[in-house]
């Protein structure tokens, strides 16, 4: 059990877990759902794991590196088990203008790559495309305005 604790200790050193990574991985090992728990709590303990340290680097990274909005981020989030506190908090992380610049970067890569006969036709694509990605519907439809579609 000792040597499992160092190895999940190793593992969230290198980078940033939260519970149900952990859960998963002693799962795989063959832990018992009461074994897995004593480890997590030692691991929490110990400042190996922190969910509100976690959900900020997974927002910051999903959102800044994967072009991922705000919807698509927190959905992420609950998945893992991590508690709306810690995920709003998260988001505070990125400034209006960074989601901004990866609204725009994301709008005009996928801009590139679609094509249609007439200009509302590519905004709707577009507008698709971005909701897909977790950008807001309201916040899509606000920032997409016609002069970026004329060929």
């Amino acid at each position: 059990m000792e040597a499992l604790y160092q190895s999940m200790a190793a593992l969230c050193a290198r980078r940033e877990y939260c519970c149900a990574d952990i859960t998963e991985k002693l799962r795989k090992k063959g832990i018992t759902p009461e074994e897995a728990e004593v480890l997590i709590d030692r691991l929490i303990d110990e400042g190996y794991i922190n969910e509100g340290r976690y959900a900020r680097a997974f927002v910051h990274d999903k959102t800044l590196y994967n072009g991922w909005g705000r919807i698509k981020t927190a959905q992420q989030l609950r998945a893992k088990g991590i508690c709306n506190a810690y995920i709003n908090e998260a988001m505070t992380c990125i400034t209006e203008e960074q989601y901004a610049e990866v609204f725009h970067k994301v709008l005009q890569a996928k801009r590139r790559s679609i094509k249609g006969d007439t200009d509302y036709e590519v905004r709707q694509k577009l507008a698709r495309s971005l909701i897909a990605r977790g950008f807001e519907p309201s916040y899509v439809f606000n920032h997409l305005d016609l002069e970026n579609f004329e060929e």
